[in-house]
């Protein structure tokens, strides 16, 4: 399975999706909202592109690994109703769905880590 082998790659997607909330942070700020408005409406050479939201452009890994689950998940009921072996498509779906929750861990431990008071005041 094309996944399984390229798991090393998923850990992009995992970086990205804790760095996303200051990502969407930082383009939600009125000066660079302004500065991307401005930008966009220098193009009059293609009118018959349409311009997406910054935002949109952030949101789009974290569909692409929805969609990875959705069609894997298809992909493994199919499978298994054809009484078919699906063991490496399990093993993609379990990588691909751990992402979410991998990630929140991870943001988890940067804020602990980051707290400002000692730690023994956490417990």
């Amino acid at each position: 399975m094309h996944l399984v082998k390229h798991a090393v790659d998923f850990e992009k997607y995992l970086q990205y999706m804790v760095g996303q909330s200051q990502a969407e942070a930082c383009v939600t700020d009125k000066t660079i909202q302004q500065y991307f408005e401005k930008n966009t409406e220098a193009e009059p050479e293609h009118p018959e592109t349409a311009v997406l939201d910054v935002i949109t452009f952030l949101q789009r890994p974290v569909e692409r690994i929805q969609t990875y689950q959705a069609l894997l998940k298809e992909l493994i009921m199919n499978k298994a109703k054809c009484a078919k072996s699906c063991l490496l498509l399990e093993d993609a779906f379990s990588m691909v769905s751990c992402l979410p929750w991998r990630s929140d861990n991870l943001h988890q431990v940067s804020l602990i880590e980051n707290y400002p008071a000692p730690l023994t005041a956490l417990g």
